[in-house]
């Protein structure tokens, strides 16, 4: 079986999946699957952006992937949630509150 863009975006959403699962398994003592999965999907996603971009820094739509609709349609996600998340970040920031725990000062008799 040759080794096409394909097989190298799975085998690296594997391997960096897996490497992100077993970190955070060592050192936070849990584990989310579904941070795992997200992991996947962004090294999948990167590799194919990369793709589309040098379609784009050529010119040469004749280069486009076969699946260059899909690769389009996460990247339309991305860049209209990316801005949605940061917007509904701004708008929801002036409504927490903080409260300020102070800490008494030190008596020299409570020893």
């Amino acid at each position: 079986m040759p080794l096409d863009i394909d097989a190298i975006q799975i085998g690296a959403g594997f391997f960096f999946s897996f490497l992100y699962l077993l970190v955070t398994l060592i050192r936070s003592k849990k584990l989310e699957v579904i941070d795992g999965a997200v992991v996947f999907i962004a090294v999948i996603t990167i590799v194919a952006g990369l793709e589309i971009a040098y379609v784009a820094y050529t010119g040469n739509l004749t280069n486009l992937p076969s699946k260059w609709r899909i690769y389009l349609g996460v990247a339309v996600v991305v860049c209209v949630g990316l801005p949605i998340q940061h917007f509904i970040d701004v708008m929801i920031k002036p409504t927490h509150r903080t409260t300020i725990v102070s800490k008494p000062p030190n008596n020299p008799l409570d020893k």
